[in-house]
This record gives C-alpha cells, sequence and structure tokens, in this order.
C-alpha cells in the first residue's frame, strides 16, 4: 500500500500526538542508561560475562520459549472453538478462557503452594504463567477469526481439502499476523513477570533485578541487567517485525459466518477447555474462596469500595488513552509510513519487557527531578499504565488495520474523502471488533497491576491489587479474599463483553 499524502488538521494530529510519545516510551530507557553510564565499565562488563547472566539468559529463553508454544497452541484452538465452531455455552465458555487473565500471577502460585507444597522450579512456573498468558492469544486470535470470513474456508471443503490442510492455507493465514502480536505479548509477559516465578523460586532476569534492588539497594546493577532485558526483547521485536513485513494487506467481507459441527456436539471440546480452566485457574480461585471462608476476615467494605473504584478508574482511562494511541501509532505507521510513529512503536515493545519496577523507578526519577507537581498525581499513574501497557493496544490495533484492503483507502481518496472522514466511515466499522477485544485486554491487565501502582499512586490511594498484595504480604489471607474475589468479577465485566462480539450466532460478524 502506498504512503498516503497527508490532508486536513486530522492527519497533522496523528503525526503530532506520533511524535509526542517518542519521548513518553523512551522514559525508561534513559533512566537505565543513566544508571548504568555511573558504573565504571569494567564492573559493567564483568557482570555481564558472569556465570550467573548466563545461567539467567538460559533460564529466561526456556521458560519464554515453552510458555510461549504453550499460550499460542491452546489460545488459537479456543478461539477456533469458541468463534467458527458449535460448541455448547460458547459465552461461558468465552469468560472461562478470558478470567485467568484477571489473576495476578503471585495470587495464582500462592494457590498452587497452598495445595502442592514445594510446588517450585521450572514446570510449576511454566503452567501458571501458560494459563496466565492464554487469554491474551485466546482474545487477539478470537477478534481476528471473528472478522474473516469462511467463504474461502467453505469453497476448500466443497473441493474435499482435508481438514489440516485447509485450515493451513486458508484460516492461518487470516490471523497469522494477529497471532504473531498476540505472541510478541506473551514473550515480553514472561520475561517481565516477577510475582510467579519469585514465589515458585525460578530465577529469571526479573526476579534477580528485584532481588538486586532489594538486597543492596543497587540500582546500577539492576539497570545492567535491565539493560540485558532490552536486548532480548530488541531480538524479538526485529523478529516480530521480520514477520509482520511478510504479511500481505488481506481482504474483508461481510458475511454470516456458519458455525462448524464437531464431533460429539463440541462437547469434548468445551469440557477440554473447562478442564483446562480448572487446572490452572482453578486451583487459585478454590484457594481464594477457601481463604473467604475460613472465617470473618474483617475487611472493611468503604476500603473495598473505594479500592474497586480506583482500580476500575485506572483500568478504563489508561485503557482508553493506550487503545487510542495505539490507533495513532498504527495509522501514522501503515498509512503516512512516518518514521517516528515507527520509532514509537518499537520503543513501546521493548519498554514492555522490562519488569514494571524498573518502570516504576524511572517515571519516579523523572517525576521528582523534572515535574515534582506532577509525581504521585493520578495523571502520572496513568501515563506510566499507559507507557507499560501500550504494546497490549497496539497488538490488537494493527492487525485490526491490516485486515481493511488497500483499495478501499483508494476508492476513498478518489471519491475525495479525508482521512478523517474516510477513518470513521469505513475504516472504524471494520475494526471495531479488534479494538473492543484490545480495550478489554487493557483494562484487564491494568486491573491487576500492581508494582507500577504501587510506587506512583498518590499517598493514601489504593487499588484492589496493591490491598491484595499488603494483606497477602503479611499472611493476611482471609483479609485479602475480597479483594481477590472483587478482582475476578471485574475480569468477568470485559469478558462478558468480549465474548458478545464474539459470538457468531448472535449477529453478523464484519471479516
Amino acid at each position: 500500500m502506498s504512503p498516503v499524502r497527508p490532508r486536513g488538521v486530522g492527519s497533522v494530529l496523528v503525526k503530532a500526538l506520533s511524535i509526542a510519545v517518542v519521548p513518553l516510551v523512551s522514559v525508561p530507557l534513559i533512566y537505565l542508561v543513566i544508571r548504568v553510564s555511573e558504573v565504571d565499565p569494567g564492573v559493567v562488563l564483568t557482570e555481564l560475562l558472569s556465570p550467573r547472566t548466563g545461567q539467567l539468559v538460559l533460564n529466561t529463553v526456556s521458560l519464554v520459549l515453552a510458555v510461549t508454544a504453550t499460550a499460542l497452541t491452546v489460545g488459537i484452538l479456543q478461539a477456533y472453538a469458541v468463534v467458527r465452531a458449535a460448541i455448547p455455552f460458547r459465552r461461558t465458555v468465552t469468560i472461562l478462557a478470558t478470567v485467568p487473565l484477571a489473576v495476578p500471577s503471585y495470587v495464582a502460585a500462592y494457590g498452587w503452594l497452598g495445595v502442592v507444597p514445594g510446588f517450585n522450579g521450572f514446570v510449576p512456573a511454566w503452567l501458571v504463567l501458560s494459563v496466565a498468558t492464554t487469554p491474551l492469544v485466546f482474545l487477539t486470535a478470537s477478534a481476528a477469526l471473528a472478522r474473516t470470513s469462511r467463504s474461502v474456508d467453505d469453497v476448500a471443503q466443497s473441493i474435499s481439502a482435508s481438514s489440516v490442510r485447509r485450515h493451513m492455507l486458508v484460516t492461518w493465514p487470516t490471523i497469522r499476523s494477529s497471532v504473531w502480536s498476540s505472541g510478541l505479548l506473551v514473550a515480553l509477559y514472561v520475561i517481565a513477570d516477577f510475582g510467579a516465578v519469585s514465589l515458585l523460586r525460578y530465577d529469571t532476569f526479573t526476579r534477580a533485578i528485584f532481588n538486586a534492588y532489594r538486597s543492596s539497594f543497587d540500582r546500577s546493577l539492576a539497570a545492567i541487567l535491565g539493560l540485558v532485558v532490552v536486548v532480548l526483547t530488541l531480538v524479538l521485536v526485529v523478529l516480530y517485525r521480520r514477520a509482520l513485513r511478510r504479511e500481505q494487506p488481506g481482504s474483508v467481507n461481510v458475511v454470516r459466518p456458519n458455525a462448524v459441527v464437531l464431533r460429539g456436539g463440541g462437547w469434548p471440546h468445551a469440557v477440554v477447555m473447562a478442564l483446562w480452566t480448572a487446572v490452572g485457574a482453578g486451583v487459585p480461585f478454590v484457594s481464594v474462596f477457601a481463604w473467604a471462608i475460613a472465617g470473618n476476615s474483617g475487611t472493611e467494605f468503604e476500603r473495598l469500595a473505594q479500592s474497586t473504584l480506583n482500580s476500575v478508574g485506572y483500568g478504563l482511562s489508561a485503557a482508553t488513552v493506550a487503545v487510542a494511541l495505539g490507533i495513532v501509532i498504527i495509522v501514522a505507521s501503515l498509512r503516512y509510513r512516518f518514521t517516528p510513529a515507527n520509532v514509537a512503536e518499537s520503543m513501546s515493545w521493548l519498554i514492555h519487557a522490562l519488569p514494571a519496577l524498573v518502570v516504576a523507578l524511572s517515571f519516579t526519577f523523572i517525576g521528582i527531578r523534572l515535574v515534582p507537581d506532577l509525581y504521585q498525581t493520578h495523571v502520572f499513574v496513568v501515563l506510566g499504565l499507559v507507557v507499560l501497557f501500550l504494546p497490549n493496544a497496539i497488538s490488537a490495533v494493527e492487525p485490526a488495520l491490516r485486515a481493511v484492503p488497500p483499495a478501499w483507502h483508494e476508492l476513498a481518496q478518489s471519491l475525495g474523502m479525508r482521512p478523517s472522514t474516510e477513518f470513521t466511515r469505513v475504516t472504524l466499522p471494520v475494526i471495531t471488533p479488534g479494538l473492543l477485544a484490545g480495550w478489554a485486554l487493557v483494562v484487564l491487565v491494568i486491573i491487576r497491576e500492581l508494582p507500577l501502582t504501587l510506587l506512583l499512586r498518590p499517598n493514601g490511594v489504593e487499588t484492589l491489587a496493591t490491598r491484595l498484595w499488603t494483606e497477602t504480604g503479611a499472611g493476611s489471607f482471609a483479609a485479602a479474599a475480597p479483594y481477590a474475589v472483587t478482582l475476578v468479577a471485574l475480569a468477568g465485566i470485559p469478558a462478558w463483553l468480549v465474548s458478545r462480539g464474539l459470538d457468531p450466532q448472535r449477529k453478523m460478524v464484519v471479516s
């Protein structure tokens, strides 16, 4: 697709916002460079070449590969079953597939450790993180399948193509870019996760960075390890960008998909999907409810209500800003070939793999030194959350925009439409399912986010995640239970919204 020549105020605004995002997402990297520059180069080289660093690389890469492969396999199968197949209780299954995303990794680890003492090492970390990240793939792949047509698939079936070959040649190309995006999100999630690997005693870079900061308050050593994480992430981003360059914009048709009838009426598939959730997320759920039943937690309901409002407020506001900026960046990159937009996108992916603690420390550094009046305000928290979770929005927005045929843009231009008019009347209706999935995804992960909110929040302001962390850290599991239960309940709301958009029997699907 040839770049569009910018016209009108809307185009100028898109380019201006793309430029403004670059310094915002650069804050954590600038912070790391400043910290590392304060260390003697010999010390930096010794740390980078140490056997300990090599072991951390091996541990982190092994966990990333195992979890990503599992999440992609399970998530794609879940998405196909929900969107394309006729299975019982489709909407319930959709919610069950999404809910694990709302369970903080440290809560899931606590649940498993309470049931299986000695549940430590690689396999436990793989299981907990695989269950936690599968919804990332499920939501993105479901949105991609919901906006793609089954007409070509039906033609392939009519000429007796085998089901495996048909899906590889027809279905897979239509969701491939979405899968690459969600796979990158899963990999970055695993790299950045602290709670599960810490409690399950599996050493990765994130745990090592936190231990360096906690044990000696050595932010310079933590920054050195953080730069290694940036290099690993850069490799993943380069591979992701190369994969996307091979993608061609697909055709989009408005159809009413016919659900595929599975053997056994779809019951075996529904049962297997329910078992996956039960094994992975059911254990922490049972533990949480067991804490709640154990006795009177003494929770102040006023505090619980205020924490819920704060979590919802941060989730809705930051998710809305992130999706809006994601649209701006991808439009500027795809439509205008605007270099700052490409830089902003790549930088955001690099930041997403950093531990949230490092991002929080970088914003604390900037807030205290440059904008003290803005530091520890709600606006500052939202900015930090947007920077941390912007890739979640981009991963949903980019495949959706790539699915819009270039001919549609060219036709709109030939009719004299301004880019802003063409976007609202032509593009937006097509990408709405992907935007809804991306927005719900960001809301979910922000509601359960902990380290950044813990450090940047105004004094006296609590969220469900910070209260849950405080109570579990003190060993007050019964007191923590209401906050955990509320987190799970909140997760069901955006999951239900996504399920309505993904139900092919409910309405016409734009694909």
